[in-house]
């Protein structure tokens, strides 16, 4: 009988311990993007791509994907270049007076001779101020400043409304 109420007790801590964790699922927007302006070399062949901010783990994913240039009638599936993926941690989250949010993600490695990388998402979704020209609903711009030639190369992309994607956890 003793050792039933061990086992029992002992059961009952574990389900109180288990009850305790509670399993979120993850907050990620995103949107499809299309190419505005590169400054980038490996981003000529660049068309479109995607946007992630990940407000669970504060990071934003920048996914470029690549054209292929195929002959009619080629399967040209092994030209086909891997997507470019640039994840950096979000460093600032703000809202402008319009409504219009912001996140600013980066990446400074001048310190140690590398680059400073810099994404900047604005989701213009809830943005209430009227405008003379049109509003990109997503507008994001990828920057890499080299310290060794002191420039800033700069791409932007436009985007679809972010939107919160399905978790598959």
């Amino acid at each position: 009988m003793k050792q039933l109420i061990a086992i029992l007790s002992l059961a009952l801590s574990f389900t109180a311990q288990a009850s305790d964790i509670v399993d979120h699922d993850p907050v990620v927007y995103g949107a499809r993007l299309e190419k505005i302006y590169s400054e980038f070399e490996y981003m000529d062949n660049v068309d479109n791509g995607g946007i992630e901010v990940n407000l669970t783990d504060m990071i934003v994913t920048l996914s470029l994907y690549h054209k292929v240039d195929c002959p009619e009638g080629f399967a040209c599936i092994a030209l086909a270049l891997p997507p470019t993926i640039i994840e950096l941690p979000i460093v600032s989250q703000e809202v402008d007076s319009c409504g219009g949010q912001s996140y600013t993600a980066m990446v400074d490695k001048t310190p140690m001779d590398g680059f400073r990388d810099t994404i900047e998402v604005v989701d213009n979704t809830f943005n209430t101020c009227l405008a003379i020209l049109p509003i990109e609903l997503t507008y994001v711009s990828y920057s890499a400043y080299n310290p060794w030639t002191n420039e800033t190369t700069f791409s932007s992309f436009k985007g679809n409304q972010l939107r919160l994607l399905p978790s598959f956890h």
